[in-house]
């Protein structure tokens, strides 16, 4: 996968370091399937419009067992998520869990 106005591709290891780093260690031990499509969405816009086209993203955010699934992220995962959200006026229940 290449990064965002970049020619660059990142490695599973630099997707995972970062994918990681979205999420406060204190809360959360293991990265579940369903937090890693979220971290992948957090961290590409494309997946995550790709991924919100489909209303998949709300479904997945419904999934995670852990609510309100917001409190798990660390302040960067927080910056991204409120700007995802935030951005497009969904402040609702379900997308702030």
């Amino acid at each position: 996968m290449k990064e965002e106005g970049s020619d660059e591709r990142k490695t599973l290891s630099q997707w995972k370091a970062e994918i990681i780093s979205l999420y406060d260690s204190s809360r959360v031990r293991n990265i579940n399937e369903g937090m890693l499509i979220l971290g992948l969405s957090l961290l590409d816009p494309n997946i995550e419009v790709q991924l919100r086209s489909e209303d998949f993203l709300s479904d997945l955010i419904q999934e995670i067992e852990e609510q309100p699934v917001r409190s798990l992220l660390s302040s960067s995962g927080r910056i991204r998520w409120d700007k995802i959200f935030f951005s497009l006026g969904e402040c609702s229940a379900l997308t702030y869990r």
